[in-house]
């Protein structure tokens, strides 16, 4: 009986180790990447250009402007700047968190354990979050449920790539078959609500160049999707 108590003791640990640097992945992704959310949603263009008209739609998937959002180029100065900062602390946080919890990875150990596993967990996770945003506005999510998923559920693509680098392989699995059911559904979900492309792959790409673009699409300004797919207003 002791026997047994000890290796389940061992057992207890070793899990409370694992969901530790999981839930850790989680919180850090929703509080760097609800953060940029917030910014982003924080500065939309207004409703009407500056000759009055209306802007009909700014990025795939929106409604109408009140739902919509400005490039990374279109924020203010101090807006950008904290943005680019979050992007920049988000891989600090997860390089400590590595740094602390290294021997939970399969990756090998040492620096450059902890350096690859912060490397495969941000830019996973970031492509993952990229991706649940392309799907919240292709299937026309308001603002306000935007703002609540980025802050409940940002960290989720973070959490799901630090599972799969765990010692266990039923995690590993487990953490797979989760992020092939959530990119199905967000095809499904992109195929059955969005006005613009209901493939959610060509969507994902035309969203991430929109973000990255340097039109600012502010009043004044064409604005202009880089498909061309979206009505074209100038102020």
């Amino acid at each position: 009986m002791a026997s047994i108590a000890a290796k389940a003791g061992i057992l207890i640990r070793g899990v409370a180790v694992d969901a530790r640097q999981v839930w850790y992945a989680w919180l850090i992704g929703s509080v760097t990447m609800g953060t940029v959310v917030a910014l982003f949603l924080s500065f939309r263009p207004p409703a009407q250009g500056s000759s009055g008209q209306s802007i009909q739609s700014i990025l795939p998937g929106a409604p109408g402007a009140s739902d919509a959002i400005v490039p990374l180029a279109g924020l203010p100065v101090l807006a950008r700047t904290a943005v680019i900062f979050l992007g920049v602390m988000l891989f600090a946080a997860l390089a400590v968190l590595a740094w602390y919890t290294s021997r939970d990875s399969w990756l090998p150990a040492g620096t450059r354990g902890w350096v690859l596993w912060m490397l495969l967990v941000g830019v996973a996770g970031l492509a993952g979050w990229l991706f649940a945003a392309t799907v919240t506005f292709g299937a026309n999510f308001g603002p306000t449920v935007q703002l609540v998923l980025g802050f409940a559920g940002g960290g989720l693509p973070f959490a799901l790539a630090a599972a799969m680098l765990l010692r266990s392989w039923m995690i590993n699995l487990a953490a797979a078959g989760i992020s092939a059911a959530l990119v199905v559904a967000g095809f499904l979900l992109v195929a059955s609500r969005s006005e613009y492309e209901p493939n959610a792959l060509i969507l994902y790409f035309d969203y991430i160049r929109y973000l990255f673009s340097s039109t600012p699409g502010l009043p004044g300004n064409p604005i202009i999707f880089p498909t061309g797919g979206l009505p074209t207003v100038s102020g």
